[in-house]
């Protein structure tokens, strides 16, 4: 779950900042730790779940993120290997 940072509006135009649930966030993280997927080759089940998605949505790419502390790590790209960029 997450929250707006503050209980006022953001300014008009802009997106309100939400900040995870810090019990939720620590049992996401805890699970990224157990599950060991970051730093790993491509995985054709991550393939497949990324193919499923892009046909239930009708959409022409999706993709499984794995989102680490400090950064993202990419699964399941149709016709590509998995990659990771630094989290914004």
């Amino acid at each position: 779950m997450t929250q707006p940072a503050s209980a006022t509006d953001p300014a008009p135009g802009r997106r309100p900042e939400l900040v995870p649930d810090p019990d939720a966030e620590a049992a996401r993280m805890a699970a990224v730790r157990r599950y060991d997927i970051l730093d790993t080759p491509p995985d054709g089940a991550f393939d497949r779940v990324a193919a499923m998605a892009a046909r239930l949505f009708d959409v022409p790419v999706a993709t499984v993120t794995i989102v680490d502390t400090d950064r993202i790590w990419l699964q399941g790209r149709p016709r590509s290997g998995g990659c990771r960029g630094d989290r914004p």
